[in-house]
C-alpha cells in the first residue's frame, strides 16, 4: 500500500507537469520546434531587430533539443510507472474480491421524534448518532456468541432479593436470574459486566444513608475488581445494573461518577434528563431525571395478566373477535388525573357507548378499578389507552400489546423500549400535548385501512414484548440483552480529566457530598 501511494503521488505530479507544458504549448507560449522559435523571435516587435546573433539563436535551438530529449525520457518513465500502477491496482482488486463483504443493512428513514432531546452529559461520545436509523435485530440462534456477560459475585440488596411473584420486583429478579443462566465464568472472556443490585425491597426511602450505601457498593466493584476501571480507561461503557422501579434510580443518582460510567436498565425511562424544563412532562405525573436517553435502556415490566404459577400469559382468542369497543381504559385515576380529565372533557367520549373508560375517580361514566373480563375486553377493542401515571411507564402498555390490540400512548417523555430496532409509529399511536383533549377526533380520523395495518403490525411484533420462562429467542429478555449490548457498542466515555486520573482515588460521595 505504501508503494501504491508513492506511485500514485508520482503519477499525479508527472501529469501536472505534462498538463502545464501542454497548456503553454497549446496556447503558443512554448514553441514546438526550432523553426517556430525563429519565427516567434522575428515576428515580435522590439525583440528582433536584425542584429540578433546566429550564436544566440543556435543556443536556443540546442536548449530546445535537449528539452525534447528530457521530455521523451520523462514520457518513457511515466509509461513504466503507469504499468506498475496498473499491476498494483490489479492486485488490490483481487484482494478486495477475496475479502468477505459485510451484509448491507437496508436503510430505513428515521421516524420524526417529537420528544425534546438534549444531551444530558458532556462526557458522552455517541459513536453512531442515537435514533438516526434503525438497526436490524440479530440472529437469535447465535446472539450469545456476540454477547458474553459476566455477573459479579458481589451483589447488593436490603433484606435479600425480591420474592414477589409478580410486578416490578419480579421483573428485576427475573432478569438477574436469567442473566446468570447465560453468564460466562471467566471475566476475561466477557464484553458486558452485570452488577446485581436488588432495589425493590427498599421501599420509597431515599436518604443520605441509602444513597451512600449504594455508592459504597459501586466503589467496592470499581476498586476490588480491575474490569470496570480498565474499561473506563479504554473509553468503554460495558457495566450495567437493573432497577425495576424509580427507588433504585433515585439512590443511584447520588453516585454520579459511577452512574455516568454504567448502563442503567430501568422501567422508569424518561427523556426529561438534560431538558431545560420538564414542565410538559411533569404536568402528567412525576418524571425521573436520572435516566440518560443516549446511554440507558428502557425495559419491559412484567404485566399483571401474567400467570406466575403457569408461567405464561392468558390464551388469546383465535380467531380474534370483531371489535366491540372503540377504545377502553381500566385503571386508577389519581396518578393520571390530568390526562384523564382532558380526555373526558370531550362530551363525545361519555356519550359514545363504544368508549369504555373505567377508573376509581370522579367525572367518569363508569367507576371502579378492576374488571374480571379485562383480558377479553382488550381483545374486543380496536384501541386501548396507556396513560402516564406516577411514572412514564406502566405495565398496562405491555398488556395491551400482548393482547394484540393497538395501543394509544398518552405519556409525554416516555422512552419506549427497543426504539433502536422497532418503529413504534407502525404499530401504535402517540398523543401528547393539546391533542390529548382531541383524542376522540384523533381515533375517529383513522381509516379502516390504517387501522388494519396497525393491527397487523402489532401481531408481528408482540412477541418482542412478552416474557417467557425460560426465555425464548426474540422475546423481551432477548430484546433487553441485545439492546444493552447495542448500547455498549455505540457509546463511549473518553478518558479525560473529567473522568479519573492515573493514581487518583475513586470518589467517595459521602465525604465530597457531590450528588
Amino acid at each position: 500500500m505504501i508503494n501504491l501511494r508513492q506511485n500514485t503521488i508520482t503519477v499525479t505530479a508527472v501529469m501536472c507537469v505534462f498538463g502545464v507544458l501542454a497548456f503553454f504549448a497549446s496556447d503558443g507560449f512554448i514553441p514546438r520546434d526550432s523553426h517556430a522559435i525563429s519565427a516567434v523571435v522575428q515576428a515580435s516587435p522590439g525583440l528582433y531587430d536584425g542584429n540578433l546573433s546566429a550564436k544566440v539563436l543556435s543556443g536556443i535551438r540546442t536548449s530546445f533539443s535537449e528539452l525534447n530529449v528530457k521530455l521523451d525520457r520523462l514520457g518513457q518513465n511515466m509509461s513504466t510507472i503507469i504499468s506498475e500502477l496498473n499491476v498494483e491496482l490489479d492486485r488490490l482488486g483481487q484482494s478486495m474480491q477475496a475479502m468477505p463483504l459485510e451484509k448491507e443493512q437496508p436503510h430505513r428513514p428515521a421516524v420524526e421524534n417529537t420528544k425534546k432531546q438534549v444531551p444530558a452529559s458532556n462526557l458522552w461520545v455517541v459513536r453512531q448518532k442515537h435514533n438516526q436509523y434503525k438497526r436490524e435485530l440479530p440472529d437469535w440462534s447465535t446472539m450469545w456468541q456476540d454477547i458474553r456477560i459476566y455477573v459479579y459475585p458481589d451483589s447488593y440488596s436490603i433484606d435479600g432479593p425480591s420474592t414477589q411473584s409478580l410486578g416490578y420486583g419480579f421483573t428485576e429478579q427475573f432478569l438477574y436470574d436469567n442473566i446468570r443462566r447465560v453468564a460466562v465464568k471467566n471475566p476475561d472472556d466477557a464484553n458486558l459486566f452485570c452488577m446485581p443490585i436488588h432495589t425493590i425491597k427498599w421501599g420509597n426511602t431515599v436518604n443520605e444513608t441509602s444513597i451512600a450505601a449504594m455508592n459504597d457498593y459501586f466503589r467496592k466493584i470499581y476498586t476490588k475488581y480491575p474490569h470496570w476501571e480498565k474499561s473506563v480507561r479504554r473509553g468503554l461503557v460495558n457495566h450495567f445494573f437493573i432497577v425495576a422501579h424509580d427507588h433504585g434510580g433515585n439512590r443511584a443518582s447520588g453516585s454520579k461518577f459511577y452512574l455516568d460510567r454504567s448502563i442503567l436498565l430501568a422501567n422508569s425511562a424518561s427523556s426529561c434528563m438534560g431538558q431545560i424544563s420538564c414542565e410538559d412532562f411533569t404536568l402528567y405525573g412525576q418524571t425521573p431525571k436520572w435516566y440518560n436517553i443516549g446511554k440507558d435502556v428502557s425495559t419491559v415490566p412484567f404485566p399483571s395478566v401474567w400467570d406466575p404459577k403457569k408461567k405464561q400469559y392468558p390464551v388469546l382468542q383465535n380467531p380474534r373477535p370483531k371489535p366491540k369497543w372503540t377504545a377502553i381504559f381500566i385503571g386508577g385515576y389519581r396518578q393520571r388525573a390530568q390526562s384523564l380529565d382532558l380526555v373526558l372533557s370531550d362530551p363525545r367520549v361519555n356519550e359514545d357507548p363504544k368508549w369504555f373508560i373505567k377508573h376509581d375517580g370522579p367525572s367518569a361514566k363508569k367507576h371502579g378499578f378492576h374488571n374480571d373480563n379485562y383480558w377479553s375486553m382488550l381483545q374486543e377493542s380496536k384501541f386501548a389507552l396507556h396513560f402516564h401515571g406516577h411514572q412514564p411507564f406502566s405495565s398496562r402498555l405491555f398488556e395491551i400489546i400482548a393482547a394484540g390490540t393497538v395501543p394509544v400512548i398518552i405519556s409525554p417523555g416516555y422512552v419506549l423500549p427497543f426504539e433502536d430496532f422497532l418503529d413504534w409509529d407502525t404499530f401504535s399511536i402517540s398523543v401528547t400535548g393539546h391533542r390529548i383533549s382531541q383524542l376522540y377526533s384523533v381515533l375517529s380520523n383513522i381509516t379502516d385501512a390504517q387501522y388494519e395495518t396497525l393491527l397487523a403490525n402489532v401481531g408481528r411484533i408482540s412477541h418482542h414484548f412478552r416474557y417467557n420462562d425460560p426465555p425464548q429467542p426474540g422475546d423481551a429478555f432477548y430484546m433487553t440483552m441485545w439492546t444493552t449490548y447495542f448500547r455498549s457498542q455505540t457509546i463511549s466515555v473518553p478518558y479525560v480529566s473529567g473522568a479519573i486520573q492515573e493514581g487518583e482515588a475513586t470518589p467517595d460521595y459521602r465525604k465530597n457530598n457531590n450528588r
